[in-house]
């Protein structure tokens, strides 16, 4: 199931930002590296410069692609990103590589564990399933309560920009901190019965997606892949859902929360 997720995904990101599909493979690889590199500082030198490597080929495709897009644009979101222009000034060649890169792993790693979450929910409540069959429209409240219930995203790594105490802690600048987005969408002084999961729960001002300035920018596609993602699989697969009882997590992002495989069993 999950990698069937996965799959579907890399496909539709390739084609939004233009490059060919048949380099799909590659992408897990990639974005996983540039996951491990953004989120974590948990790598030993070795296991560092492996990633670190695996990202100079990315950059490598990427700037293949970009210079061939200068020369042949095309409908697609790298010749945006190449055209776009604010007060004369446009993306630098380094810009324009991490973009490319966060718009990869963004559009692989998060909503396939997203998808892959809402597939435990519903697999381990059959009258809520049965319930979304009925009422379709319950599917992007649904959406919000997976995010917050059971997130793809547990915590961000920040820099503390300027003195501060936090619960009698000294916080100085430049400090490295862990934001537990996990931790911050069961707060019982922010959402009522927080451990309970609650399809209909308004409002729902869960921080999956981040808020502020570091909001994430795919977040309505990842909305909308998910949303039509399980919109298909209720109408094309209507019997009982069961998942196993014991699902390995994904071991080597502790910033995401993904199980390694998830069999389904429809019947």
């Amino acid at each position: 199931m999950s990698r069937l997720a996965g799959l579907v995904l890399e496909i539709m990101i390739a084609e939004m930002l233009g490059v060919d599909i048949a380099a799909r493979d590659l992408f897990k690889k990639w974005s996983r590296s540039f996951t491990m590199v953004v989120t974590s500082q948990a790598h030993s030198p070795e296991d560092l410069q492996l990633h670190l490597n695996v990202l100079e080929q990315m950059f490598e495709y990427f700037d293949a692609v970009i210079t061939e897009t200068r020369a042949n644009p095309r409908e697609d979101l790298i010749t945006d990103l190449i055209q776009a222009e604010e007060d004369g000034s446009r993306l630098t060649k380094d810009e324009l590589r991490a973009t490319c890169a966060q718009l990869l792993a963004a559009g692989n790693e998060t909503t396939t564990n997203l998808i892959g979450n809402s597939v435990i929910c519903l697999a381990q409540r059959p009258e809520l399933r049965a319930r979304l069959q009925a009422e379709p429209e319950l599917m992007p409240g649904f959406i919000e309560e997976v995010l917050r219930f059971l997130g793809p995203a547990q915590f961000v790594p920040r820099y503390v920009k300027k003195p501060a105490v936090l619960y009698g802690q000294q916080l100085d600048p430049g400090t490295p901190v862990f934001a537990m987005l996990a931790s911050a969408n069961r707060d019982e002084a922010w959402f009522q019965n927080p451990n309970d999961f609650d399809p209909q729960r308004n409002p729902n001002r869960h921080l999956d997606f981040g808020t502020g300035i570091h909001f994430c920018l795919g977040a309505a596609l990842a909305r909308l892949e998910t949303k039509v993602t399980l919109e298909r699989m209720l109408h094309q697969l209507p019997g009982e859902w069961s998942i196993p009882a014991e699902l390995e997590r994904l071991p080597e992002v502790p910033f995401f929360f993904g199980v390694t495989a998830l069999p389904l069993t429809v019947g």
